[in-house]
């Protein structure tokens, strides 16, 4: 979500803007959406000569200025395919945590072509500095900003949810928004959910999410 809002807010301060992703993916999809030049790119695994080739020639084409990936693993493409282009910066905001280390002599020479390294939070920012290849210049906190016109309380949609769910007035709800997978803390969510509920009747607990 964040790559289309950012593409759509440097767009709208005057800025050309083209979103390379996969085929037909919500990504790309979104961007049309919203009037951005797309760019296909599609990437599985790590080693794609041919995308290599058509990147490098994107970015020759439209004399690119600035690339900046969101994925770590897309860099194994963005990286070759910057070769003859050392003046173009490269920067990757990273979303999520690493579990493994990312140190290896492979690694290292990927991220040394890597600019500045954003993370969304300070979480991630000690996390990209314990596991990544690269030097503390090298990153950045750069906590993503909250559409306030879009997202804020709304008395007429807590009015219309209560009702759909038959939730009474006052009745505390607590809730969780985002992907339904593990890694989100649903379980963890619902182990609060049992205990709370054991003790406070009153409680009702609300589960926000899509699969994708």
């Amino acid at each position: 979500m964040h790559v289309p809002e950012l593409s759509a807010g440097l767009l709208g301060r005057g800025h050309i803007v083209y979103v390379a992703g996969f085929p037909n993916s919500p990504l790309m999809r979104d961007a049309q959406e919203r009037g951005l030049q797309t760019f296909t790119l599609p990437l599985k695994g790590y080693w794609h000569p041919f995308q290599i080739k058509r990147l490098s020639e994107f970015i020759k084409l439209k004399k690119i200025q600035i690339v900046h990936s969101h994925y770590s693993r897309d860099l194994w493409t963005i990286v070759p395919a910057l070769k003859n282009f050392p003046s173009i910066p490269l920067f990757l905001t990273k979303h999520i945590g690493t579990q493994k280390a990312k140190k290896d002599i492979f690694h290292k020479k990927i991220y040394e072509r890597v600019d500045k390294v954003l993370a969304n939070s300070r979480v991630i920012y000690g996390n990209i500095l314990n596991t990544h290849p690269v030097k503390r210049s090298q990153v950045d906190l750069f906590h993503i900003g909250v559409d306030t016109d879009k997202f804020k309380p709304n008395p007429a949609a807590r009015v219309k949810i209560r009702r759909e769910f038959s939730i009474p007035e006052s009745a505390l709800v607590i809730g969780i928004a985002g992907r339904l997978q593990r890694a989100k803390g649903y379980f963890e969510f619902l182990e609060m959910a049992a205990r709370l509920s054991r003790n406070t009747a009153a409680a009702y607990f609300l589960l926000i999410g899509g699969t994708s």
